[in-house]
């Protein structure tokens, strides 16, 4: 998938989830004041663990253009992998819309920032296979071990991205509603069904089932179940994750582990 956001006159997000791309450099273009010619607005490092590249510089943008649409050239050295040209999500919408949405978000912020909002660190859930590196067989091509804590005896290791930072709204934990269990409403085969969570957030990022979410302010990560979004005559204002509360010793929490604790480090400005 790829997406860009314009959250701003002044900000774009570009969004490569998913993509089998070979490159080692995205350039963003846009248009110029000459017609049938780009310019040059940023150029980023690729990171196949990474989903998110944004530009946030007034000063790069020009002013002097309607722009409708952006070019975006993945290249290996000089030569071009892949060329597309992406329209922002919201750049159809007129204006009256597109200032609804900035005044929904930035009131979502103010609350999220000052009154019951939590950070989130989101990972986006990768679909490359990797062959796990405990119970990997090559000559089963399967796993050698069903039990395997790496991966759960699938064979394949659980990828993910590289976390992007976000505010969300209050953390809510669901009361259980079991069809059956045991007398105090676990269900005795799954001990943790009916034990999940709700959080909204803004759509900064698309948030999909499987992804993970980790609640900064709690201490939490938790596996995305479903998902409901709010919409403005068609534009997404927020998104509602039902998650369920992962342990330490998940292999999803082992799989983000060693990224969670970097980006913590460098919320908290720990060297």
């Amino acid at each position: 998938m790829l997406k860009l956001i314009k959250s701003d006159t002044d900000e774009i997000t570009l969004y490569v989830v998913d993509e089998k791309i070979i490159c080692d450099t995205i350039e963003i273009y846009q248009p110029s004041k000459k017609e049938d010619e780009w310019q040059l607005l940023e150029s980023f490092k690729y990171d196949p663990n990474r989903i998110d590249y944004s530009v946030k510089d007034m000063n790069r943008f020009n002013r002097e253009v309607d722009i409708q649409s952006y070019k975006v050239l993945f290249k290996n050295g000089e030569s071009v992998a892949r060329e597309v040209e992406l329209s922002p999500s919201n750049s159809e919408e007129p204006s009256w819309k597109r200032g609804i949405m900035k005044q929904q978000r930035y009131e979502f912020l103010i609350k999220a920032k000052k009154v019951n909002g939590n950070k989130l660190l989101i990972f986006k859930k990768i679909h490359t296979k990797e062959h796990c590196p405990d119970c990997w067989d090559d000559d089963l091509q399967s796993s050698s071990n069903t039990n395997c804590p790496t991966c759960g005896g699938t064979g394949y290791i659980d990828k993910y991205s590289y976390p992007f930072f976000t505010w969300g709204g209050p953390y809510i934990n669901q009361a259980a509603a079991y069809p059956k269990g045991t007398e105090d409403g676990k269900d005795m085969f799954n001990p943790q069904y009916g034990n999940t969570s709700n959080i909204t957030l803004l759509p900064d990022v698309p948030i999909d089932i499987g992804d993970l979410i980790y609640v900064v302010d709690n201490g939490e990560l938790g596996r995305v179940l479903n998902m409901t979004n709010t919409f403005f005559s068609n534009i997404l204002l927020t998104q509602s994750a039902t998650i369920t509360v992962l342990p330490t010793a998940s292999r999803e929490y082992k799989a983000i582990e060693s990224d969670l604790k970097e980006k913590l480090e460098e919320l908290y400005g720990i060297k």
